[in-house]
């Protein structure tokens, strides 16, 4: 058998693109390239975790907004049943939002005179035309920091 023997020179163009008869053709990462490689991986995969991230947070608003505003339809319904001229504007304390955020739940119920049929003496039906009644949720981590409110008009 006859064994080849290659020698590469300085002109060869395999030569200059960095190969050499030691390393057979292969050629690997230098240090500054791994790090390069690894500082971009590292800012694409923060700028990912930031965005799901943000996504949950958003998400998590949206549930407490909506357990909060549960909370006050379930207080109008209370002031429907319990009819427009005996409900009584209250504030309840000890209720969460989503079960675990301290909430206080403040209803206000404000007689409200119409001007279309006149006001005061000269209001043939009384004064009191119908009822607008207000409940604000207050809620957070310090029991309030955030708020929903909801506003129904109630005529008897």
């Amino acid at each position: 058998h006859h064994m080849k023997t290659r020698t590469y020179k300085p002109a060869d163009r395999q030569y200059r693109r960095g190969q050499d008869a030691k390393h057979d053709g292969m050629r690997g990462f230098a240090m500054m390239d791994v790090a390069f490689g690894a500082a971009i991986l590292g800012i694409v995969v923060m700028g990912t975790l930031q965005i799901f991230s943000f996504g949950q947070r958003q998400i998590t608003t949206r549930i407490q907004e909506r357990s909060a505003y549960d909370l006050a339809r379930m207080r109008v319904e209370e002031v429907i049943a319990q009819g427009i001229t005996t409900a009584v504007a209250r504030t309840d304390s000890n209720l969460t939002v989503t079960g675990e955020m301290p909430a206080t739940r403040v209803t206000t119920i404000t007689w409200i005179d119409d001007p279309a049929d006149s006001t005061g003496a000269g209001d043939m039906d009384g004064p009191n035309d119908f009822k607008e009644v207000v409940v604000n949720i207050n809620y957070g981590p310090d029991g309030a920091t955030k708020t929903v409110t909801l506003t129904t008009v109630l005529v008897p």
